[in-house]
């Protein structure tokens, strides 16, 4: 669908001044009525998976909390984009996009999908790709195991994840847990105690 607004896409301001909020039901009861419209949402990646085409990936974005304060799986919008911006589960992200169909899940749950027009990222540290980057240069001139440990940058698995190409040969000492096998697959763990 096209948007029925004229979407400036350079300009943030505009953009999120002509984007509408809608909660996850009325993007699904009045879908038909909405497609084509600029709508903002705000919350955080449930999943990502590769899109229908090549280029594109999808996000799954749980925007609205359910009973007793956790965030409701079943109104969960799909965001389809393409870019280099790497996302993993929990990221917290703002999306402006026009709002397509609907596709049903596997339990018959209905989600609005958004073609993304401008994403953001609202929780990671940016300087982890600079600190990736300082630490594989410093790794590739050590000559002990002391100095492979003065190389090591500190980040979290989703931020090593996120930063794949920068971080890749990169001395890395993990915050927090690793709770996933999808870290630990894309990983080489080095011991150098």
């Amino acid at each position: 669908p096209t948007p029925s607004v004229a979407v400036d896409t350079t300009d943030l301001e505009t953009l999120a001044a002509q984007a509408q909020e809608y909660l996850h039901g009325d993007m699904v009861r009045r879908n038909r009525k909405l497609q084509g419209e600029l709508v903002h949402i705000k919350g955080f990646v449930d999943g990502v998976a590769n899109g229908l085409e090549d280029s594109e990936k999808r996000l799954e974005i749980l925007f609205e909390e359910g009973e007793y304060f956790t965030w409701d799986w079943e109104k969960t919008v799909y965001a389809d984009y393409s870019g280099d911006l790497r996302f993993v589960e929990n990221d917290e992200v703002e999306v402006w996009g026009t709002l397509g169909g609907i596709e049903q899940d596997f339990m018959d749950n209905p989600h609005p999908i958004i073609d993304v027009v401008h994403v953001e990222l609202l929780s990671t540290d940016p300087s982890v790709p600079v600190q990736c980057i300082e630490s594989r240069n410093r790794a590739a001139t050590a000559s002990s195991p002391a100095e492979l440990q003065e190389a090591a940058v500190s980040a979290t698995a989703e931020d090593i994840l996120r930063y794949f190409d920068d971080c890749s040969g990169a001395i890395v000492r993990l915050e927090g847990e690793v709770s996933s096998t999808e870290y630990t697959e894309e990983m080489e763990i080095l011991d150098v105690s």
